[in-house]
């Protein structure tokens, strides 16, 4: 079951299994926990939607309750909670233990794009003008490894708060990958074997490449949806278009598309590229125009979206976290650039009706990020 070419690794894995087992969680029996070269991940020979793992209440870590330093590039907890005791104090001590022997924050300080000090202005420029959040204050490595590691859960009816998860932390994501789901205070997971028996986890949300490559520091070779940047474009024939990218509420979801005209000015609060998405559809149910002016729009937004991915990719060096940047890039133009725009309409206009719907004579910024959402993607 652990397959590591590290002997302290290997013994803090199998510390894991065996408070797995004290716990009552289960791990099915063709699981292999694999670390190599200090990346840790999950194996099984099982079907899709088998069993994979059960993770006990008693075994989830409250890492919000621990006061951190991460001096020398070393996870230390300075102070912890008395709440954390028994088998959920022994799992964060072998966390710990895992993520220093993996050299995890001293790979996120010379790899991640918010924690890197190399980035050219022109890059940090070029990412913005897509996800204008990338400007926001450097978070300390801490808190941004344990927001890359970590699920939000509620307890005793509380505020949702932090939590690590054995075994889960290990794995991977993939856009097809598993849902973690609640399972009696826990969480249990139905296996998705991908290729070479791997099993992955969907970190959900929906994100596409840059996304993923700003809050978890990689480029998402899976990803199948590429969502507008925020944009203020005249489109030739109907006037000034505004992308708000506003485009999920305050717990994060994905809202539907929504549309306000105010006369020549149109602003949309999301648009989105990929598979599962037809933008001229979508942009015909939510505002009622014709097909012809909705793909002269769409084409318009995605030709905007082309440019500023390609900005990135001529921005990028070959800094390690510039890289990371520049292929993600690289894949959502790609997905910008080869996705349809067309769909069945009666779906999407249903999907569109769900969504808040304001008719206003004046445009309101302030009253459409209450009901369309205030967090870019």
């Amino acid at each position: 079951m652990l397959d590591s070419d590290d002997p302290v690794t290997t013994d803090l894995l199998g510390g894991l299994l065996e408070l797995l087992a004290d716990g009552g969680g289960w791990l099915h029996p063709s699981a292999r926990l694999v670390a190599r070269d200090g990346q840790l991940s999950v194996h099984a020979s099982v079907e899709p939607g088998e069993l994979l793992v059960r993770i006990p209440a008693e075994l989830l870590v409250r890492v919000g309750r621990v006061d951190w330093s991460a001096a020398g590039g070393v996870l230390t907890p300075a102070a912890i909670s008395p709440e954390i005791n028994g088998l959920e104090l022994e799992a964060l001590f072998l966390l710990i233990g895992l993520l220093n022997q993996s050299g995890k924050i001293a790979d996120l300080l010379g790899t991640h794009p918010l924690l890197a000090e190399n980035l050219s202005p022109r890059l940090v420029e070029a990412v913005s003008a897509l996800r204008p959040s990338f400007v926001s204050a450097r978070p300390d490595p801490v808190s941004l490894l344990w927001s890359t590691r970590c699920f939000r859960m509620s307890y005793d009816g509380g505020t949702a708060e932090p939590v690590a998860v054995p075994i889960l932390e290990l794995m991977n994501h993939h856009s097809r990958g598993a849902i973690a789901e609640p399972a009696n205070g826990g969480f249990a997971v139905q296996a998705q074997v991908l290729h070479d028996d791997e099993c992955f986890l969907d970190y959900g949300r929906d994100r596409d490449a840059i996304s993923m490559a700003i809050l978890y520091g990689f480029a998402d070779t899976s990803a199948r949806c590429a969502h507008s940047a925020p944009l203020q474009i005249e489109v030739p024939g109907v006037g000034e278009v505004i992308v708000s990218a506003c485009g999920r509420n305050e717990n994060g979801e994905q809202l539907p598309m929504n549309v306000i005209a105010d006369g020549a000015k149109i602003l949309i609060n999301r648009m989105t590229f990929g598979d599962s998405y037809a933008p001229v559809t979508e942009l015909v149910a939510a505002s009622s125009r014709d097909v012809a002016v909705s793909r002269r729009i769409v084409d318009s937004i995605r030709e905007a979206n082309i440019a500023l991915l390609q900005e990135v990719s001529s921005a990028a060096s070959d800094a390690p976290a510039a890289e990371t940047l520049r292929k993600a890039a690289e894949m959502q133009r790609l997905l910008v650039m080869n996705s349809r725009v067309d769909g069945d309409f009666a779906a999407v206009a249903a999907q569109s009706l769900t969504g808040a719907e304001i008719s206003e004579d004046t445009f309101d910024l302030g009253q459409w990020r209450k009901i369309n959402g205030h967090l870019d993607f």
